[in-house]
């Protein structure tokens, strides 16, 4: 990653995605959809080997996770999160709703705001 100073790129920071980083054909594995950095937290959307990946690395303490797909709620549904716009710590999620009864019911997305720590 670069970082804009003096109206120069300058190196910022490394990820280290999981190897290889190529193909037997020598393509490209790794393909980076967002990045975005929240507080104390990196948070990186990617594919690699064509499976969704989410890293989330804490740098307070210097410890990272790639995460296949996303996190996990407490359903084992996987959650893709957003930054805030006005917040650093916290994030948001939407979830498709599921519903009881479809013939009185509209279906409402269920949108979560959670708070790192």
């Amino acid at each position: 990653m670069y970082q804009v100073a003096n109206r120069k790129l300058i190196p910022h920071r490394k990820l280290e995605f999981e190897q290889p980083h190529f193909n037997e054909k020598g393509i490209k594995n790794v393909w980076i959809y967002n990045i975005f950095v929240s507080g104390s937290y990196l948070f990186c959307e990617y594919t690699q080997n064509s499976k969704k990946m989410f890293f989330v690395f804490n740098e307070v303490n210097s410890t990272g996770y790639n995460l296949e797909g996303g996190l996990l709620d407490e359903h084992a549904n996987k959650l893709k999160l957003h930054p805030l716009r006005n917040s650093l710590e916290q994030l948001y999620f939407v979830q498709k709703a599921s519903f009881s009864n479809t013939a009185t019911e509209e279906q409402n997305p269920v949108i979560g705001i959670v708070s790192l720590k």
